[in-house]
């Protein structure tokens, strides 16, 4: 079976700050790695951890039969709490690696300078300190943009009593946790689809732009772990040289 490249996580040093913490914090599952073996030089086989013996020929996976360096690829999600300042994505039910599918709800949030996550849904808004850590994050404000940052937990604290977001108000397709979002952010005067421009975010061009880039990223990531969780591992033919 055919699968989608990833990206090879080279070095985790990479991340710093906040980023390393949210990571640490999401990192409860399995990382993807990846090996070719001698007995089909030219096939990945992408695994949890690596076996004593090969799947495909059952022979003995040792340090003379690896032909290509074992590879780990990074996780895309991570934890909200340890992302400040961001949109945050997960799924209505459940999560990402285990049982997320195709054309299922997503729920989003907009983190606060400490991590905690605001979000609407049909009981009104919630701030949260913990339930998001496996997440999809697009970070909203520049490290240097102290003004933005200065206000904006004062504005989403204003913006979540406003009666616009009661519970009575929540509707699954027309008012609900995207709309919070963007109409935060549309008060802020914060657009990160076209930073210059004082155009206000739609729901399309926020779907279009901001949802649907990363979770398309994901989406490879999210059918190997599956794959392998289900099967135990799985294989892609490697371009012949």
């Amino acid at each position: 079976m055919l699968v989608t490249s990833l990206p090879v996580d080279s070095t985790m040093s990479t991340f710093s700050g906040h980023y390393q913490q949210a990571w640490q914090m999401s990192s409860s599952f399995q990382s993807v790695r990846s090996f070719s073996h001698d007995c089909q030089p030219q096939t990945k086989i992408f695994i949890f951890s690596v076996p004593t013996h090969c799947p495909m020929c059952g022979k003995c996976v040792d340090q003379s039969s690896v032909t290509s360096p074992v590879a780990r690829y990074p996780s895309p999600f991570l934890s909200a709490h340890g992302v400040p300042y961001s949109l945050v994505i997960k799924p209505t039910v459940s999560d990402f690696l285990i049982s997320y599918g195709p054309g299922q709800n997503l729920h989003t949030g907009l983190t606060t300078s400490k991590g905690s996550v605001y979000s609407f849904d049909e009981s009104g808004v919630h701030l949260e300190s913990t339930g998001w850590h496996q997440c999809l994050t697009v970070p909203l404000v520049e490290e240097y943009d102290e003004e933005m940052k200065n206000g904006w937990d004062g504005r989403l604290a204003e913006a979540a009593v406003e009666p616009q977001w009661c519970r009575e108000r929540y509707q699954d397709d027309g008012h609900n946790c995207f709309d919070f979002v963007i109409s935060f952010l549309n008060f802020i005067g914060c657009n990160p689809i076209q930073p210059e421009c004082n155009q206000p975010i739609t729901r399309e061009n926020f779907c279009r732009d901001l949802i649907m880039p990363v979770t398309s990223r994901a989406a490879g990531y999210i059918g190997i772990y599956q794959s392998i969780d289900k099967y135990g591992f799985l294989v892609q033919q490697t371009a012949k040289r």
